[in-house]
């Protein structure tokens, strides 16, 4: 009785270590890092570890959130490398601001120990290169406007020298006018009058000798 018992007593261990070097043994770790805070249009770069066999390789899911819950943004792989560890980069073009969330996906054949971090948020700001862009593409805008400001001045000096030309023909009209006033003919000399004069005075005496 009492060897049976101490039997059913060692079984019980033994079963129990087995069980708990078997917990231990699929219970693998995995943990990344990354940046709180990523500019939309920047390549955002993960970097983490595990313990996890070289070359298994898993993914991760990017969320963001809407009004009707949550929104996938993109799905990015990754694989362990021989020394533990793993990255990966993901592109955030067109990437709305807001709050992300990114979680790594589970695996049937491999289950993660409590101790592993599974899920991170980040956010993602309004890029600063696309508001750079944007004031560059304006200014040749600007540069027209004066171009046409300069085409318009350089138009106006023109009709004020066409302004400037017409009075050229006044002249010619004030001097008709003073034609047409100027009476017709040339006045004539004082001494005519005093030469005919003469002559018939003279006439007057040889007529009366």
């Amino acid at each position: 009785m009492t060897k049976t018992k101490n039997r059913t007593k060692t079984i019980a261990a033994i079963l129990l270590l087995i069980f708990l070097a078997a917990g231990s043994a699929s219970a693998y770790i995995i943990n990344f890092d990354m940046p709180a805070t990523v500019q939309s249009g920047e390549t955002l770069i993960i970097s983490g570890t595990g313990t996890l066999p070289a070359g298994f390789s898993t993914g991760m899911e990017f969320y963001t959130k809407i009004q009707t819950g949550n929104k996938k943004v993109a799905t990015v792989p990754f694989t362990i490398q021989n020394d533990g560890l793993w990255s990966a980069e993901v592109d955030t073009t067109g990437w709305l601001p807001g709050i992300y969330t990114v979680t790594i996906l589970k695996n049937s054949e491999y289950s993660y120990g409590s101790s592993s971090t599974l899920q991170k948020s980040f956010t993602v700001t309004k890029s600063t290169t696309a508001n750079t862009e944007s004031k560059t593409a304006t200014a040749p805008t600007d540069i027209t406007s004066v171009t046409e400001s300069t085409t318009t001045a350089r138009t106006e000096t023109g009709a004020v020298t066409e302004s400037t030309a017409a009075p050229e023909n006044i002249p010619a009209a004030s001097t008709a006018e003073a034609g047409a006033a100027t009476p017709k003919g040339t006045p004539l000399p004082l001494w005519i009058p005093a030469l005919a004069l003469c002559t018939a005075v003279f006439r007057i005496k040889t007529k009366n000798e």
